[in-house]
């Protein structure tokens, strides 16, 4: 398998700090990307979003890099599911349960076949040949609770699951197999928001050879657009598998 990829996180033009987190890496068969959001309004987001990172960053060392390794699709799809649950069981131990928070988008690629998994409103679109579909459902209020008509609109755009914020966190997980050209966008509510749904599927439709020109054209019109959040966002592509 081979793959072309970049990524970035920025503290945006209005926030002071950058309470996301990111992470790339990939070894012959296998890659892990991931995008991490500290929830605002919440102690400690930054905290959280960087546990998440590092956590991850170690299980990949551990079970890709190490030599004499041999790990199987559904081997790694247990290990990277309960690094999330030990991720949130140490949060909720060290700031206490609704304290602190981070959402989280996942992908894992080993061999010919893909894992994602999300918690939160951070999100994952695909691009197959000239589709581009989001395959993450954002876990906010109003995606996850039934009769529209019963909505208190108070809770419009609410989140309802990310990581640190419950006992047990909402895990939502999907597979794949893996094709040449296919195409994985990664991102923090900070892009999508500050960019139109057709701009953004246009772009990553159409995406240059390069991907770190992708990056830094987004991340210009999300600038030009006031970047008022943390904004965060990877994207990769399958040359060859």
């Amino acid at each position: 398998m081979k793959m072309s990829y970049a990524g970035c996180s920025q503290r945006g033009l209005v926030r002071s700090t950058n309470e996301d987190a990111y992470l790339m890496r990939s070894s012959g068969h296998a890659a892990l990307f991931l995008v991490a959001d500290g929830i605002g309004g919440r102690a400690h987001g930054g905290l959280v979003s960087a546990m998440l990172r590092d956590g991850y960053d170690a299980w990949f060392r551990r079970h890709i890099l190490l030599p004499g390794e041999n790990l199987d699709f559904q081997a790694a799809v247990g290990g990277l599911r309960g690094v999330l649950l030990e991720q949130n069981k140490e949060v909720i131990r060290r700031f206490g349960p609704g304290t602190a928070g981070s959402t989280i988008v996942l992908l894992f690629i080993l061999g010919n076949r893909y894992l994602y998994f999300w918690s939160g409103d951070s999100r994952i679109y695909r691009g197959h040949r000239l589709s581009v579909k989001q395959i993450t459902i954002d876990d906010v209020y109003e995606n996850w609770t039934d009769r529209p008509a019963k909505w208190e609109p108070s809770k419009v755009g609410k989140l309802v699951g990310a990581v640190g914020i419950c006992p047990v966190p909402k895990i939502t997980l999907g597979t794949g197999a893996l094709c040449r050209g296919d195409r994985f966008f990664l991102c923090s509510d900070g892009v999508y928001r500050y960019l139109s749904d057709r701009d953004l599927r246009m772009r990553l439709r159409f995406s240059p050879k390069d991907p770190g020109q992708l990056i830094a054209d987004l991340a210009g019109r999300v600038e030009g657009h006031g970047a008022g959040d943390n904004y965060s966002m990877i994207f990769a592509r399958v040359d060859s598998v």
